[in-house]
């Protein structure tokens, strides 16, 4: 038996939105995100490997005046301290980005927790979060497209998701303080469940797969459901010997962004219960990577790396000046510490 899990797709068009965070600012926030984490990885390409150790907060946060991205902005800071620029943001900018970062609260700033126990949490900051298949292709939209979440999730949210229906129900004014105890308990749509031993005992398999600009889903439901079932049997050492999780930086909804979107997870799926060969790397491949990341130009578009299973993380250890395209230049490497339950992974 065998299981290959991933979020499913899906688009609808929708009149439109006023779009408050244009392409440009879009892109200006991504630069800024790649300023602030690009290197940490050793490697300064455009790809955030590790956004464990990234410290980003784009409130606070002033462009660099030397390296790569020191042309951007010298010692400017991110956000508006005046009127806008093409080199700043507004603070409602700033503002709503960290809004769609964090988790929803209560008008009282506490933490939202549905009826079946679920903490909600927001889209944490990636490489692709302002990228054109990173957030907002769900939470801001397009000149010509209002957001997708408005008819993906929260337009179905009093159809499918409320103990009972309510047509008249408008998601757009929906009250944290009030609105939650309408949400179900449970879906037959959904099982949260960590005890899958009858699915391990006939010799059950489960690789996940998320990217970590995922516009749907967000990647830290599927780390959440991984870590509880992990801790069920013992921590992450014994887990693995039954499921792997693999989470891609930049990566939007079932792909797209400069990421590595293009992996067979079947095959070593296949292989694992087949064959009992537990899979480690798996090869992945994308073609629309920057070709100009600050004053780096000549970047190749297309590039193939190995995505790693977590908690390992990806590092460029190739030759200095090395191809950055070719996935025999990456290794995983284990973090060397571990906070909490390991919800965060640190290196040196």
């Amino acid at each position: 038996m065998l299981t290959l899990g991933a979020g499913s797709c899906h688009w609808r068009h929708k009149a439109a939105l006023h779009l408050s965070i244009p392409p440009d600012d879009q892109r200006l926030f991504t630069t800024a995100i790649l300023a602030a984490c690009d290197a940490i990885d050793g490697l300064v390409d455009g790809v955030i490997e590790d956004m464990a150790r990234c410290k980003f907060d784009p409130a606070t946060f002033v462009f660099p005046s030397s390296g790569p991205y020191g042309s951007i902005a010298p010692g400017q800071p991110l956000q508006c301290t005046g009127e806008k620029t093409a080199t700043c943001l507004t603070p409602g900018q700033v503002n709503a980005s960290k809004k769609m970062a964090e988790a929803p609260r209560t008008s009282r700033g506490e933490r939202i927790v549905t009826p079946d126990g679920t903490t909600r949490t927001g889209y944490p900051f990636d490489g692709g979060f302002m990228q054109p298949q990173g957030i907002p292709t769900r939470d801001i939209g397009t000149a010509t497209q209002q957001p997708g979440n408005i008819g993906l999730g929260s337009g179905q949210l009093s159809l499918f998701w409320f103990t009972t229906p309510d047509t008249n129900y408008n998601p757009l004014t929906v009250n944290y303080d009030t609105d939650i105890p309408l949400v179900a308990a449970s879906s037959p749509a959904i099982n949260k469940s960590t005890d899958i031993r009858a699915f391990t005992r006939r010799g059950g398999k489960l690789i996940f797969y998320h990217g970590l600009s995922d516009s749907g889903p967000p990647w830290t439901y599927t780390h959440r459901y991984f870590h509880d079932v992990a801790k069920a049997r013992g921590g992450l050492e014994d887990a693995s010997k039954f499921m792997k999780m693999y989470l891609i930086p930049n990566m939007g909804h079932c792909g797209g962004n400069a990421a590595t979107d293009r992996f067979d997870m079947l095959a070593p799926l296949v292989n694992w219960v087949e064959n009992r060969i537990a899979p480690d790397t798996v090869i992945a491949s994308g073609t629309n990577f920057f070709d100009t990341v600050g004053t780096l130009t000549g970047l190749p578009k297309a590039r193939s790396r190995p995505l790693c299973p977590y908690p390992q993380t990806l590092r460029y250890t190739g030759p200095e000046g090395g191809d950055i395209a070719a996935a025999e230049n990456y290794s995983c490497r284990e973090p060397k510490r571990r906070h909490g339950r390991g919800d965060r992974d640190d290196d040196d």
